[in-house]
């Protein structure tokens, strides 16, 4: 995954729930963007206050995931407008490492003005150096978006046999690769994924 772009990250589902799979496959993704940032960076983690689990994140659980929480600053705004706008102005920090913005499925904007949207997101990400992810974790049976990022995954939860976490990954979209899909296990212990045994 390229540093320094915006990528989507969807519910793969269809089940008209909130899954958590896509939030925790983030912040496994925030835990090695930081550590290849080899700084004291922060990320900027914006929802809406209308979303998931309430607006709030579990510091315990984003340290299980292996997330040192002390690394984050979460920002609360009230409209997806206002979303985007809180992303492109963090993704024009170079002081930050990453910004997260949680996106409801709700109905599509023109496609203008998404792709208008998106493409200043990712200029801003690649002056910057910042990475940007938007996560998306209610699917409402929406399976595109007018959203043209550096790469789109689904992501499901799959069970796993111990204690580490487990999805099952789709790469839907890559500017510059091919699309796959692969089950994966996240090791908040070594930071790292593997293929489950």
């Amino acid at each position: 995954m390229c540093l320094g772009r915006v990528h989507e990250i969807i519910n793969s589902e269809n089940r008209g729930v909130e899954d958590a799979a896509p939030l925790g496959f983030v912040i496994a993704l925030l835990t090695r963007v930081l550590n290849a940032a080899n700084q004291n960076k922060r990320v900027i983690w914006c929802s809406s206050k209308k979303k998931i689990l309430n607006s709030r994140l579990s510091a315990a659980g984003l340290y299980w995931l292996g997330f040192d929480p002390n690394q984050l600053i979460q920002a609360n705004v009230l409209s997806e407008i206002d979303q985007y706008w809180v992303m492109e102005e963090c993704l024009k920090c170079s002081e930050l490492a990453a910004v997260v913005v949680e996106l409801a499925n709700t109905k599509p904007h023109s496609k203008n003005q998404e792709s208008i949207a998106w493409r200043r997101l990712q200029l801003a990400a690649e002056s910057s150096g910042v990475t940007g992810f938007v996560v998306r974790s209610h699917n409402n049976g929406i399976k595109t978006t007018n959203s043209i990022p550096e790469s789109r995954w689904g992501v499901t939860s799959l069970p796993s046999n111990d204690w580490r976490p487990m999805w099952k990954l789709e790469l839907l979209r890559s500017r510059n690769g091919k699309c796959f899909s692969a089950d994966v296990v996240w090791n908040p212990a070594t930071a790292s994924f593997s293929l489950p045994s």
